[in-house]
């Protein structure tokens, strides 16, 4: 991508179970980054282009109703304009755990 296609880039992305939920978002213009609403870090273009390496095969969404109760997660993505949505609910990519890791390399600053 080139510059002008990430400069507006705004991402909401996190993890549900009944434990509870993790949210994270993550705003290019600005370089912020949140966790449950609390600004964590100025490093969000970093996070992004993590993401991105993490995302770039899944597929839009994946779901196994079989289970009643599990975890679910989402990335929502606008850029400029455009918007893009992964979802899921006890159905993985492959590359899930990197995926959670980088929600904790969020909290943890």
């Amino acid at each position: 991508m080139n510059k002008n296609t990430i400069d507006d880039i705004k991402i909401k992305m996190g993890i549900s179970s009944l434990s509870g939920s993790e949210v994270v978002t993550l705003d290019n213009k600005k370089n912020i980054a949140t966790y449950n609403g609390l600004a964590v870090g100025t490093d969000a273009r970093k996070y992004i282009q993590q993401l991105f390496g993490i995302i770039g095969f899944w597929d839009n969404k994946m779901v196994d109703d079989s289970v009643c109760d599990g975890l679910s997660y989402f990335v929502y993505i606008k850029n400029n304009g455009k918007n893009i949505k992964y979802q899921g609910k006890n159905k993985f990519p492959f590359n899930f755990n990197q995926f959670l890791l980088l929600i904790n390399e969020v909290k943890n600053g």
